[in-house]
């Protein structure tokens, strides 16, 4: 059965709440592999705001974005776009705190396996700030083949000019080794 208004009401306010006192202690668990229960709370508190009291989640704090931007871009099972929609604005919002985030994240996925599935999380949120960041770590000499064709593509589709100097210097030096195969059309 749903519950009767006066719960719900105490439910949002409790979930408003808990967004505000709390902290999301990303320094326990991002970029160590974990999810601690404290930060999924967390999230589930955003996305029941976002689609049940649209108010109260419009007017959250910018200091309340800084402390959940972590959890937001980390959170495993986010597909959906309610999910893409946090993400873009937690960029909006808290911009340094999403891109300490999104360093500590790509850190980890190329230590373990070398595929950037952090990057898939970011949808369409864009900005010049995320695109210098991003940019900046395709001089990383630790990141794999794999990884480094993950990044270029994003990049270059959003056209960071970073990017394609990068790509050009790319072909050049391979073009100059011989590693790629010249054929007459």
């Amino acid at each position: 059965t749903a519950a009767s208004p006066e719960t719900r009401h105490r439910m949002l306010r409790a979930a408003e709440r808990y967004l505000v006192e709390h902290d999301a202690q990303p320094s326990t668990w991002l970029g160590k592999n974990i999810t601690t229960w404290p930060a999924a709370a967390g999230y589930a508190a955003l996305r029941l705001l976002k689609q049940e009291a649209p108010e109260a989640f419009q007017a959250l704090p910018p200091a309340v974005w800084s402390n959940w931007a972590s959890i937001i871009l980390a959170y495993p099972f986010s597909t959906g776009s309610d999910d893409t929609e946090l993400v873009r604005l937690a960029l909006e919002k808290a911009p340094d705190r999403f891109l300490e985030a999104l360093t500590a994240l790509i850190d980890v996925e190329v230590r373990d396996d070398g595929r950037l599935r952090v990057l898939d999380r970011l949808g369409d949120a864009w900005t010049p700030a995320l695109g210098a960041a991003l940019a900046a770590r395709l001089d990383d000499p630790k990141l794999p083949v794999r990884a480094m064709g993950h990044l270029l593509d994003i990049l270059l589709d959003h056209d960071v000019p970073e990017a394609r100097s990068f790509a050009a210097a790319l072909v050049a030096r391979s073009l100059e080794k011989g590693t790629i195969p010249l054929r007459k059309v």
